[in-house]
């Protein structure tokens, strides 16, 4: 078992749990300034708030997901096929073996300088569950982010 990341390691890290957090910053700001500028339709807002409230609570499962990874996951190397950052949805495809089975796997990434180090064909730690070991993410940025 490994440690669990904190929660502003998981933002900074993982796409998904940067991408929900910030949706529902957004919809709390849209919220606030709907209250400030149509005083007169008071339910308006609610709409923006529960917006907030779903994207929390996907961060949330996303956070529990992560957690799961660390808990019950497995540290394996894997091979960079196809790096992807500039696109709307960044990622790496990489390719590893376990127990003799070969994987192929789009990993979604956050833009950053630890990603941009990266090329194709370089090795890299990656965390699968044993008992998916189709799922998958990348391990070495957790590692860097706990070295900093």
């Amino acid at each position: 078992m490994l440690d669990s990341p904190t929660f502003t390691q998981k933002v900074k890290t993982d796409y998904w749990q940067m991408t929900t957090v910030f949706v529902m910053l957004i919809y709390i700001v849209i919220g606030t300034m709907v209250i400030v500028m149509v005083p007169e339709e008071p339910y308006v807002p609610y709409i923006f708030f529960g917006f907030a409230l779903i994207s929390a609570i996907a961060s949330f499962f996303r956070s529990k997901t992560i957690d799961r990874y660390f808990e019950q996951g497995e540290v394996i190397t894997a091979t960079i096929e196809k790096i992807r950052l500039f696109s709307r949805y960044p990622f790496f495809l990489v390719n590893y073996q376990h127990y003799n089975e070969h994987y192929t796997r789009k990993i979604y990434v956050v833009r950053n300088k630890q990603a941009k180090e990266y090329k194709i064909g370089d090795t890299i730690k990656i965390l699968i569950l044993t008992d998916n070991p189709k799922k998958a993410i990348i391990f070495s940025f957790y590692e860097q982010e706990k070295a900093h």
